[in-house]
């Protein structure tokens, strides 16, 4: 079973924080709260932080390549290759893409490639995201 975690970044400073998503909404005003709940070291409860809701992502449950934790709104690369007649792999194409959640998997954001975001894929690479680097998507 995976861990339920998210990631946000602070309204106080801009600095990403990850842990419990809490919302709490405020019935008769239109200023909901939208905070993450940290989780310190030995497993105990940390801070609470005021998070910017646009940058809310739940973790996927898996890492990329080089250990680092995916998360909505994460862009990644990777490659997809075949092997050719004498078993040498070839790289037939190279994908850039928004993670996102959608029809209960992650996924990648742009239908041209449906693919779901696995633990299987070895090339996954998180190269950054899409609150501190959206240019990375610009599609030519």
């Amino acid at each position: 079973m995976r861990d339920i975690l998210f990631r946000g970044k602070r309204k106080d400073n801009g600095e990403w924080v990850e842990g419990f998503y809490v919302h709490v909404p405020c019935g008769r005003c239109s200023k909901d709260e939208h905070l993450i709940q940290t989780i310190k070291e030995n497993g105990k409860i940390g801070e609470l932080y005021t998070v910017i809701p646009e940058t809310v992502g739940q973790y996927t449950g898996i890492t990329d390549k080089n250990g680092k934790e995916i998360y909505e709104g994460d862009i990644l690369k990777f490659q997809m290759y075949i092997k050719d007649t004498e078993q040498n792999y070839k790289n037939i194409f190279t994908h850039i893409d928004e993670v996102i959640y959608r029809d209960v998997a992650f996924r990648l954001k742009d239908n041209s490639c449906a693919m779901c975001v696995r633990d299987d894929i070895d090339t996954l690479e998180v190269i950054g995201n899409i609150h501190d680097i959206p240019e990375l998507l610009r599609r030519t």
